[in-house]
């Protein structure tokens, strides 16, 4: 009979009888965390998904809302308001799929969006964050740049976690 030893929560030295409890502790862990990751990973496939559909149905009225932020010349605005959404599309679907490279795509994405929303606030912009494209709803609901940033670094930080359980799991599997 194998015994090992594990720390409680209360910080007390408890006993295991076999090896095999140890092993099934180590397995409900794993699959914790597997299933955190894809709710993390499908959460955020399902936010994009959500937020490109209304920017592609209004490419015109989304491309007003990327100019409010004076960031970019206006030949570049309609382009980019068919473009981002589709970016955003084929991210959201590799983030469903569990894309490395998908992840990769919204780490940047996010840390864009953090950058142009931090400059918009820091020059005292008062717009809709475009984030759902014109008319969203969620600047009548909050009015106001700040949550959208809290919003994306909140997703950076799930991302962050799918990236360090992708690595874990991967040094796992060739270890």
């Amino acid at each position: 009979m194998h015994v090992g030893v594990a720390v409680s929560r209360e910080g007390r030295k408890e006993t295991l009888t076999t090896l095999g409890q140890m092993e099934k502790i180590e397995s409900i862990k794993q699959n914790t965390l597997l299933w955190v990751d894809r709710l993390c990973r499908w959460g955020m496939g399902a936010f994009f998904l959500a937020a490109a559909g209304p920017k592609l149905f209004d490419v015109a009225g989304f491309a007003k809302v990327i100019g409010a932020y004076a960031i970019l010349p206006e030949p570049l605005l309609v382009p980019l308001a068919v473009i981002l959404p589709v970016v955003e599309i084929g991210l959201a679907v590799g983030l469903l799929r569990n894309h490395f490279p998908a992840k990769l795509g919204v780490a940047l994405l996010l840390l864009l969006f953090i950058a142009v929303l931090s400059y918009a606030i820091w020059v005292g912009l008062d717009i809709d964050c475009g984030c759902f494209g014109p008319e969203d709803p969620e600047s009548q609901a909050f009015h106001g740049l700040k949550t959208s940033l809290v919003r994306d670094i909140a997703m950076l930080l799930l991302l962050a976690f799918s990236f360090r359980y992708h690595r874990i799991l991967t040094a796992n599997q060739s270890g």
